[in-house]
């Protein structure tokens, strides 16, 4: 008898044990698992025909309009946004590092037009990007501020891939995210070289302020990255 009692607590135990390793494992690849983005298989599921530049694709025009660039991570799914006439999506995003701009909390919310189906590419849970936002003062939130030309991700061997299908985001595919950084400066040294061709944009981020003021240090986080990474 006390043997057979012995034998089903070591089976129990056993199970026990591999339910605690299952849990475990399942939480962890959870909080590490990064969608498998792959340049072959990039598709903007927005009728980009349908939506009309203010401006033309490039980096200075995503700088002139924005007002923060940060990397960080994608913490939850995604909710749907309770911004009126706005048919969005919401997701946590934590911020791991500022690169220019007005700061942001450590965590904020970013919404993306649409949902998975039909809207801006959406990110998946435990992504890591880089960003060009705009804040909307009124709902406390940040959107991506001229929608996948604004999107880059950061994969798990820190090459970059571009939710954007324009060619000067493109180029970016498989590079590591310190070019996309040196490009980032490089944009922002341009609009500063030459301020008569910015100080009109139509509604002009925080970013665009800040480089039209040759006394602004915006560029002195960027900058000191940059060169740490030469």
């Amino acid at each position: 008898m006390k043997i057979k009692t012995k034998r089903i607590l070591i089976v129990v135990c056993v199970i026990v044990f591999l339910c605690v390793i299952s849990l475990v494992g399942y939480r962890w690849y959870r909080a590490t698992w990064r969608y498998p983005y792959s340049p072959e298989t990039r598709k903007i599921n927005w009728p980009i025909d349908a939506y009309m530049y203010a401006y033309a694709p490039s980096m200075e025009t995503n700088l002139r309009l924005g007002d923060t660039v940060v990397r960080g991570v994608i913490t939850s799914d995604g909710v749907e946004s309770n911004i009126p006439d706005y048919d969005g999506t919401e997701y946590t995003f934590k911020v791991t590092e500022h690169l220019m701009g007005a700061t942001t909390p450590e965590t904020i919310t970013v919404c993306f037009w649409g949902d998975r189906e039909y809207g801006v590419a959406h990110p998946y849970r435990n992504d890591e990007l880089v960003m060009i936002l705009s804040y909307k003062t009124s709902y406390d939130v940040y959107i991506p501020t001229n929608d996948e030309d604004c999107m880059f991700a950061v994969m798990p061997e820190n090459s970059l891939y571009s939710f954007s299908t324009a060619y000067c985001f493109t180029g970016y595919d498989y590079q590591p995210a310190e070019d996309l950084y040196t490009g980032i400066l490089e944009a922002s040294v341009n609009i500063r070289d030459n301020p008569d061709e910015y100080e009109d944009t139509f509604a002009p981020g925080d970013i665009l302020d800040g480089l039209l003021d040759p006394q602004s240090d915006i560029l002195a986080p960027l900058e000191s990255i940059v060169e740490s990474a030469s």
